[in-house]
């Protein structure tokens, strides 16, 4: 920040941002820290929006050794007003366009003092200039920033990382930053478009904040935005979330569009093994699939260049290896035993930087016998359809086939006989094009075993997702519940 304060740090809807300004804004934050007495290792609830001056306000205080707590802003005035007013932080950070009369109430309720975000820089807001006795003043050492999950199947849950977790990912993330970049013009900024909420929006950020390399900021994905800002800069490498990419698909991106991109890292949910296949095959982009979880810190798995130019083709939909540092193997969750290769069951892990124990996640996986790794789904979401278990993924993927259809989401629905059937909704590629509910059981039964075939299909225009771009698992519920029969 001080050896190049002119150099670029933020771009951001044609604004840039300089290092200079980065560290503005964090020495802004630590006077206003110090006047607020809020102490080192002190929870701080943040209101995180992906833009520049809640970037730097995120570095910022992991500089200040202050654990950012998230708050998703993306949500109604008033669940925004019933955190805050649960949470009691001695201090909430959020955008001027969050405060308001509620939540300003809210915030003195709890006992917290505000801080308000603009693009002039930081100040206090009026009526919430100190911290109340109400305020939870609890110390959490070690503790770096506190993320959400995506909340694709329920409430978001909190995730407390250690300073040793979050420097050990976000190293490993720097590395293949460079590895991935190798070859490319000197700094090209990567673009970032996930929610700084969550761990995948800390993920991207905080490691171009350590390697000083320039980002570009997307609050939200747009074709036409990405792709601006793809011929603008022309990366070597990407980082695009799978809907995303079918989206690319779906509006007619062209090689020549491309053509500076070697690799696209991918991850946090499903990918098309189509459109996987058509960015390798028709543009010669293979695409780093990965895993990773928020409870890890970060991502577990990957693809070195070797191997995505050796395997991509007869591993495709493979997560890739773990990296160094990390053990993972399947479990069957019946007789808590370890399966063979190539068998499904629950994903275990061991990560050095987590400690010395195997940790069990919600995920179903496989691994083959060169140990590359297939998701194949959350085991929470499995369908339990007479003695049949049935993966919402599975059946999802294969109804991707049918050529009219964009988009499939599969969830369980209660039957008092079998105890549930999957139900498949829909999006079209055209959604004024007919699709019958009998035609579409024709095509499940000739993709799908007899078991899997859903029970119903309902056709949406949309898919809901939630702002990291997962299928909004709540959603669907609701939709559900709303067209049962």
């Amino acid at each position: 920040m001080q050896s190049q304060p002119d150099a670029l740090a933020i771009q951001f809807q044609e604004q840039s941002y300089s290092w200079g300004f980065v560290a503005r804004i964090a020495a802004e934050l630590q006077q206003l820290l110090e006047t607020l007495s809020i102490a080192s290792s002190e929870r701080v609830g943040f209101v995180a929006h992906t833009r520049p001056t809640h970037v730097a306000t995120l570095w910022g205080l992991l500089i200040a050794n202050r654990c950012p707590s998230m708050i998703y802003g993306f949500q109604p005035t008033e669940k925004l007003a019933a955190d805050i007013r649960s949470l009691r932080y001695p201090l909430v950070i959020a955008d001027q366009s969050d405060w308001n009369e509620i939540t300003i109430q809210a915030a003195k309720d709890a006992g917290s003092a505000g801080i308000s975000l603009s693009t002039n820089g930081l100040s206090l807001v009026a009526g919430l200039e100190t911290a109340g006795a109400q305020a939870c003043r609890e110390v959490v050492n070690d503790a770096a920033v506190e993320t959400l999950s995506s909340g694709t199947t329920g409430t978001p849950k909190r995730i407390l990382l250690s300073s040793q977790n979050l420097e050990a990912s976000s190293i490993a993330a720097a590395q293949s930053i460079k590895q991935m970049s190798s070859g490319s013009a000197e700094r090209v900024p990567l673009i970032v478009m996930f929610p700084l909420a969550n761990i995948s929006g800390v993920y991207s950020t905080v490691p171009a904040c350590l390697s000083s390399h320039p980002i570009v900021l997307m609050e939200k994905f747009s074709v036409e935005e990405w792709l601006s800002i793809v011929k603008r800069y022309r990366p070597v490498t990407a980082d695009v979330p799978p809907t995303a990419l079918t989206m690319l698909i779906n509006a007619g991106v062209t090689k020549e569009d491309l053509k500076s991109i070697k690799v696209i890292r991918s991850g946090a949910a499903p990918l098309d093994r189509e459109v996987q296949r058509k960015f390798l095959e028709d543009f010669g982009i293979p695409i780093n699939l990965s895993y990773g979880a928020s409870e890890f810190c970060g991502v577990l798995t990957t693809w070195s260049m070797d191997e995505l130019a050796r395997y991509s083709e007869s591993k495709l939909g493979s997560c890739g290896r773990p990296l160094q540092g990390v053990s993972l193997r399947i479990i069957d969750s019946d007789k808590d035993s370890e399966l063979e290769s190539n068998q499904i069951g629950l994903l275990e892990a061991k990560v050095d930087r987590m400690g010395p124990d195997w940790i069990r996640t919600s995920d179903l996986a496989r691994i083959d016998e060169d140990g590359f790794m297939w998701f194949i789904g959350r085991a929470d979401s499995t369908i339990f359809r007479g003695g049949f278990k049935i993966s919402p993924e599975i059946v999802a993927d294969a109804l991707r086939q049918h050529p009219k259809i964009d988009d499939v989401a599969v969830i369980g629905e209660a039957d008092a006989r079998l105890g549930e059937t999957p139900v498949a909704f829909v999006q079209a590629i055209d959604f004024h094009e007919s699709l019958e509910d009998a035609e579409l059981k024709e095509f499940a039964r000739t993709v799908l075993a007899a078991y899997q075939v859903p029970t119903r299909f309902v056709l949406v225009d949309e898919l809901p997702r939630t702002p990291s771009m997962k299928l909004d698992l709540r959603a669907l519920k609701l939709m559900l519940s709303s067209t049962s029969i």
